[in-house]
């Protein structure tokens, strides 16, 4: 296997485990690169080619066993064990994330979330307890926890991610609609959801504007901003 997966790749097997996992739910043992490949709309050769970057998991005229390949990319993601994660801000968008079952899905157990709102301080909500922001460094030390959301308005993001750094964090993801900067070791992915409108409306726009203009975008191979220190 190599040492250094691409990008893309990597944003792509999160999609393959999803549909393997779909796959399994119907009681099928193995898939080959063609039904992964059509499910997801990416070309077959790109399939095999990214799953031999992981190593030799399928057999020719056979296929892959999926328990096998579920259970490789879960420990290849991370998603083994628990994560322990806190989440900043508590206005409309922390709601949805807090209340997001995606995130305990994948073992990223939201357990603390921080806020200035003396209305909400002290309060447990969908099993984790909001704290006065003010607690951030010594919560996440204590406990030792090394991932961190920000759901912030811009003018805020920065100050948090400096303190989440400071305080041991080396996992952010970011929905404020601002570029964080951060150290070496430390990984930021920052997802915008008005410039995905924006581009949507580019495309709807131009889209309109020529019948011969044809958009074909492949939405698994694009991802979020990603970035390391």
């Amino acid at each position: 296997m190599k040492t250094k997966i691409p990008e893309p790749t990597l944003r792509r097997l999160s999609y393959y485990l999803r549909y393997l996992e779909r796959f399994k739910e119907k009681g099928l043992e193995i898939i080959s690169s063609k039904e992964l490949s059509k499910g997801l709309g990416l070309s077959d050769a790109q399939v095999r080619r990214d799953l031999f970057t992981l190593g030799d998991f399928g057999k020719r005229g056979v296929g892959y066993n999926v328990d096998n390949l579920i259970s490789f990319l879960n420990t290849f993601l991370g998603l083994d064990e628990t994560q322990s994660t806190v989440l900043v801000g508590y206005g409309n968008l922390g709601k949805a994330l807090l209340h997001y079952k995606g995130f305990k899905k994948r073992k990223f157990l939201i357990t603390h979330v921080f806020d200035n709102d003396e209305r909400l301080i002290g309060k447990r909500i969908a099993g984790a307890e909001i704290m006065d922001s003010k607690h951030l460094g010594k919560v996440c030390k204590k406990e030792m926890i090394k991932y961190g959301i920000i759901a912030v308005p811009a003018s805020s993001a920065q100050e948090i991610v400096d303190r989440m750094i400071e305080c041991g964090i080396k996992a952010i993801l970011n929905f404020a609609p601002i570029k964080v900067h951060v150290s070496d070791g430390i990984v930021v992915s920052s997802v915008d959801l008005t410039t995905e409108l924006e581009w949507l409306s580019y495309h709807m726009h131009h889209t309109k504007a020529s019948k011969k203009y044809k958009v074909k975008k492949d939405l698994i191979a694009r991802s979020p901003s990603t970035s390391s220190g």
